[in-house]
């Protein structure tokens, strides 16, 4: 039935369902990434941090900026 609804968009509107659902998943998959990596910096980070690194050779390290590394805790 499904199938049917998506040829109908395709043909009558020129929408294409699964090209939205794939554009929308890449798109979910590709924030997801991103999100993680950030994580994996502020990670980082606050071990560096434990570690007595000072503030300018963590930011170099992991990237992140001076004022989201003065909120770690």
């Amino acid at each position: 039935m499904r199938g049917i609804f998506d040829k109908k968009l395709k043909e009558e509107r020129n929408i294409n369902i699964k090209e939205i659902e794939n554009n929308s998943y890449n798109n979910g998959y590709d924030d997801g990434k991103s999100d993680g990596e950030y994580e994996m910096q502020i990670e980082i980070a606050k071990k560096l941090k434990k570690a007595n690194l000072s503030n300018n050779e963590i930011v170099e390290i992991t990237g992140i900026s001076q004022e989201v590394l003065k909120d770690l805790n």
